[in-house]
């Protein structure tokens, strides 16, 4: 029996064009605050006439449009490359991606210790076995709920209380995107 458990791309990439238009726009006014208060206070020296080469404002006008067109752009083949990390359960095995993306196996009687990360942007829940191995379950995975119920059912109650615990944060998250 093979349980897939896809990864809501669409909803990822809305977040993700969301974050870096912000970022892109947060860099653009502390990039102009500076020169703004460098000039004001004199420390530009720039001479009376521009140079030659200088960029005219049309110019500028189009690498700005040339970056915002970009984020759509860019965020949509991040997010079809992260529907390749769905996580799925077949013959008592998790399947799923490592932090580096690469796909890990587990068995299920393997698992001792579930726990949340967040870094640079991954926000997943981390399934560890005895050995080691890690499978990184994002927050935009279909079906959460269900799938933490699965693994729950194998772990023995004292790591399921620690696990299971920090759990209803991610749930949350995943249910209000």
């Amino acid at each position: 029996m093979n349980d897939i458990f896809p990864i809501r791309w669409f909803s990822l990439w809305k977040s993700l064009m969301k974050h870096i238009f912000f970022a892109l726009v947060g860099a653009g006014v502390a990039g102009l605050v500076i020169v703004g208060v460098s000039s004001l206070l004199g420390f530009s020296r720039q001479p009376t006439e521009p140079p030659a080469d200088a960029l005219s404002s049309s110019e500028i006008a189009w690498i700005i449009a040339g970056f915002l067109a970009g984020i759509p752009c860019l965020t949509f083949l991040i997010a079809l490359a992260m529907k390749s990390y769905s996580v799925v359960i077949k013959d008592d095995v998790l399947i799923g991606p490592n932090f580096w993306g690469r796909k890990k196996q587990i068995p299920l009687s393997d698992i001792v210790s579930m726990h949340t990360f967040y870094n640079n942007g991954i926000n997943a829940v981390v399934a560890k076995s005895r050995q080691g191995t890690e499978i990184y379950i994002s927050e935009y995975t279909e079906r959460l709920e269900e799938l933490f119920w699965k693994l729950g059912e194998s772990m023995s109650e004292e790591e399921k209380e620690k696990s299971l615990s920090v759990l209803p944060m991610i749930l949350h998250a995943a249910r209000v995107r």
